[in-house]
């Protein structure tokens, strides 16, 4: 592992544990043992620090979604799915924090942003492929099914702080999490079958 890889490695886990919002680039440097001025020699600042680490966020996230097509069957969109949230898991903080952080950098706002239509986009090509494979899904509850689980997939980390007491996540265990949210996925899938159980006004 090259310096540069180590210092992402180490602020992703540091800012995981923190508030990401309020890190320095003087407490990263002391993390790493390092000088404030050995850091700057890598990376310009905080911001660049944090695009480096959601680049590595953002590759594997791509790879993971671009084999939604390939998956058949109801368990194998499962098994993605579960993929997924345990890469989102080791990345918590981009999740958690983006909105405060695109604040300071509308690039990493806005990137997050393609990521997420990216993410949608492969999730809805994998219904119609299934549909018309022979799935029985309901055709007028496919966007209901797109943008209800975009919602799980990039609110689940907000949702577990608030049910942990606004304590980050550390209560929580990568299992625990991905079950809580595998669940939650399960039942989105439910109401491409069964229109009638999303809930009415």
């Amino acid at each position: 592992m090259d310096t540069k890889e180590r210092i992402l490695e180490t602020v992703r886990k540091l800012a995981n544990i923190s508030d990401s919002t309020g890190l320095t680039t003087n407490h990263m440097a002391e993390k790493l043992s390092m000088s404030p001025g050995n850091l700057y020699y890598h990376f310009k600042n905080r911001e660049e620090i944090y695009r480096g680490i959601f680049q590595q966020m953002y590759r594997k996230e791509l790879e993971i979604c671009g084999r939604f097509p390939e998956a058949r069957d109801k368990e194998a969109v499962l098994l993605l799915y579960g993929e997924l949230v345990e890469h989102m898991w080791t990345y918590r903080f981009l999740h958690l924090d983006i909105t405060a952080l695109g604040t300071r950098d509308r690039q990493l706002y806005d990137d997050y942003s393609r990521l997420v239509s990216a993410t949608l986009k492969d999730i809805r090509r994998t219904v119609i492929d299934q549909m018309n494979a022979g799935a029985p899904f309901r055709p007028d509850r496919i966007d209901n099914y797109v943008q209800l689980t975009g919602q799980i997939l990039f609110g689940w980390p907000r949702y577990l702080e608030v049910q942990n007491h606004a304590q980050r996540l550390d209560n929580f265990l990568p299992k625990q999490a991905k079950a809580i949210v595998l669940t939650m996925l399960e039942d989105a899938i439910e109401l491409l079958v069964d229109g009638s159980a999303v809930l009415q006004d």
